[in-house]
């Protein structure tokens, strides 16, 4: 069976303003997402890193029952090399959302004995992005 793709971007109107996330796959199971955010139940007011840890994590958290390896796909260097474990997390604010991500990672390896690979694309090849435009 073929890797399924799921592209993810985050966005927010100023920096930090109210967020937005999309999520796109070419899995039929996975639908085009653009929910708005609310990090805290009653906000979504955010920045830009905060949003594209968000789309990461909502894109896991529906692919937790996909029983075969994935690439997640994102325009964010730095979710990609944070979660990767390339680059150190700097700001506390994004502390537990690299550790939300990798246990939701560690989950599916663990449940399914799949992969999950994260992996930076430019803007302009992202499909999720798209949507956010």
């Amino acid at each position: 069976m073929p890797t399924k793709e799921i592209f993810v971007d985050g966005a927010c109107s100023g920096n930090p303003g109210p967020m937005r996330i999309a999520v796109f796959s070419n899995n039929p199971k996975i639908k085009a997402v653009m929910p708005t955010l609310s990090v805290d139940g009653t906000s979504n007011i955010g920045t830009n890193n905060i949003a594209e840890y968000h789309a990461l994590i909502y894109a896991l958290a529906i692919a937790q029952h996909i029983e075969d390896d994935i690439i997640i796909k994102s325009d964010s260097k730095l979710v990609v090399e944070q979660v990767n474990g390339n680059w150190k997390v700097k700001d506390p604010k994004l502390i537990p959302l690299r550790k939300d991500a990798r246990v939701l990672i560690d989950m599916r390896k663990q449940l399914f004995n799949v992969s999950t690979t994260l992996v930076f694309i430019h803007r302009e090849h992202n499909l999720a992005g798209h949507l956010l435009e």
